[in-house]
């Protein structure tokens, strides 16, 4: 499950529309206006009420963001928990979430194995649910 987003992917600062990642040149500005809004744009001609026009910008969650796929996320752990896993690994993450610190002990309640891999170790509060803390980069231990 993608916790912190998708690098691959944008998402409208406005509406919240997703389309894939496409590079393109760079020309003055750093980020595209939304198709999506752009179409909504629309109703001004029809006598509605304007609306903004959002920007594309990668879909990854910056500190305090609500993440938009916040019931995907907790429905995706819970099925996970409920099919008794043998290893949960937390990689990549400088900070738990509610979703984190809820999987992790629910699969440890079920008899999972739990793993952190990060440069950093968790903090104290997080240390003792890790049966291991790899400290270290994470592309290392996908090498292994």
């Amino acid at each position: 499950v993608r916790l912190q987003g998708r690098i691959d992917q944008l998402r409208c600062t406005q509406c919240n529309h997703t389309s894939q990642f496409e590079p393109l040149p760079v020309s003055g500005a750093g980020l595209r206006s939304c198709p999506n809004c752009k179409k909504n744009v629309k109703h001004i001609s029809k006598g509605q009420r304007k609306r903004k026009i959002g920007l594309l910008r990668p879909d990854v969650l910056l500190y305090n963001e609500p993440d938009p796929n916040e019931k995907f996320v907790r429905d995706s752990m819970s099925h996970d928990i409920e099919e008794y896993p043998d290893l949960v690994l937390v990689a990549g993450m400088n900070t738990a979430s509610e979703n984190i610190l809820g999987l992790v002990q629910g699969a440890r309640n079920r008899g999972a194995k739990t793993f952190w891999v990060n440069k950093e170790e968790p903090s104290s509060k997080l240390k003792p649910l890790f049966d291991n803390v790899y400290q270290g980069d994470c592309d290392a231990i996908a090498r292994l």
